[in-house]
């Protein structure tokens, strides 16, 4: 009935940034589905280069700003990558923010990116809108 229908459904591609070091990609098209408030996303970056990497490292592009509420961080889902240091497994989305920032395992220190060839970035995860 009308209160299971969908108010809000979209489905698109976001392009895929990067702060914190400079990377050299064939790939920056990440994928979303967007319903009521919720954004899932995901993004494989096939083979990068990163080069001149300093400070925190973060993916930015993503197609709507997060929720800036109060304690409104997302988690991401950081596989299949060998980009990050301080063995990160994934991060959050940054409270009003359009970006994944990563994080050292086990902490809340930010990652940085690692220099060379044949890197890669694969991640998948949601946030609220």
């Amino acid at each position: 009935g009308a209160a299971n229908t969908l108010d809000d459904y979209e489905e698109g591609t976001w392009t895929a940034g990067y702060e914190g070091a400079t990377v050299s990609a064939s790939n920056t098209i990440g994928y979303y589905t967007k319903i009521g408030r919720q954004v899932f996303f995901q993004f494989y970056s096939s083979s990068i280069t990163i080069s001149s990497a300093s400070g925190s490292f973060r993916i930015t592009g993503l197609p709507f700003s997060s929720s800036s509420a109060t304690e409104a961080y997302a988690l991401f889902l950081y596989q299949h990558g060998n980009a990050v240091d301080g063995n990160s497994r994934g991060g959050i989305v940054g409270k009003g923010d359009t970006a994944l920032i990563f994080l050292d395992d086990g902490s809340t220190g930010q990652s940085t990116a690692i220099n060379g060839s044949t890197k890669y970035v694969m991640v998948s995860g949601h946030y609220f809108v």
